[in-house]
């Protein structure tokens, strides 16, 4: 079996045995319901109620995408000022860090407040969240070149644009993408954070919801599909990394 194979089996398979623990133990232990649902009902409660989690399903994703994309952006666009300007290493990098500190859940409500319960500020809040991780693995990679090579595209006569576009970039998009499969995950987050302080749709509502009604079925739908919207999002990441930057092959620890 090959290593590839084996690394969607595996988890899959681990994945079908809790499943089957979890029913076994709900049912043997006669757990009520609005404690920990069976597997079943799960099951059953996303049959019945798919339409609608659909509609709230999509909200959530725009979000997110939304909100990863301005974060991918705007944060290789701020690392490269990082890199390049004086000005923006001095004043506006210090301002980012200390913005990241702050608690995303207690600017949330602000955010709210200014905007409204539409979309908006749920995807700012995803933005907030993985931002600051594009920006720093973005200026990791580009301030490790090794200076050899900036040292013979300069004896060529290279502008400082080509040094950037050829040798600069090239090296720091193993790091880019790192930033990236850390802030796809992190937008999931900040999403549910923007829905959970105030929203009308997506599946922190529905969460959100599914509490007040004592739906605990409900509830174990919706973090379960965040769950697997995660992981394809963060495997999507992955498969374009694979993609841009073929030649860049990750350290396999030997076991």
């Amino acid at each position: 079996m090959s290593d590839r194979t084996l690394r969607i089996i595996a988890p899959l398979a681990f994945m079908v045995i809790l499943i089957i623990l979890w029913e076994i133990l709900v049912d043997a232990f006669r757990i009520p319901t609005f404690l920990v649902p069976s597997p079943s009902k799960v099951l059953r409660c996303l049959i019945d109620s798919g339409p609608i989690l659909f509609t709230h399903t999509f909200v959530t994703i725009y979000e997110i995408l939304l909100g990863f994309a301005l974060a991918a952006a705007f944060g290789i666009l701020l690392a490269i000022g990082v890199v390049y300007v004086r000005f923006v290493e001095l004043c506006i990098m210090p301002l980012v860090v200390v913005f990241q500190v702050l608690p995303k859940v207690a600017v949330a409500p602000l955010l709210v407040m200014w905007m409204g319960y539409g979309e908006s500020p749920k995807i700012l809040v995803a933005f907030l969240i993985c931002f600051f991780s594009v920006v720093i693995n973005t200026v990791a990679g580009l301030l490790s070149t090794e200076n050899e090579f900036v040292d013979l595209m300069h004896s060529i006569k290279a502008s400082r644009f080509q040094i950037f576009w050829k040798v600069q970039l090239p090296n720091a998009l193993p790091y880019i993408f790192s930033g990236f499969e850390i802030s796809i995950t992190a937008a999931v987050i900040g999403a549910i954070i923007g829905e959970f302080v105030g929203s009308e749709s997506g599946l922190g509502y529905m969460i959100m919801v599914s509490q007040q009604n004592m739906n605990t079925p409900l509830m174990f739908v919706s973090i379960t599909i965040l769950g697997v919207i995660g992981l394809i999002l963060f495997e999507v990441v992955v498969f374009l990394e694979k993609i841009f930057i073929p030649w860049y092959e990750k350290t396999q620890i030997k076991r």
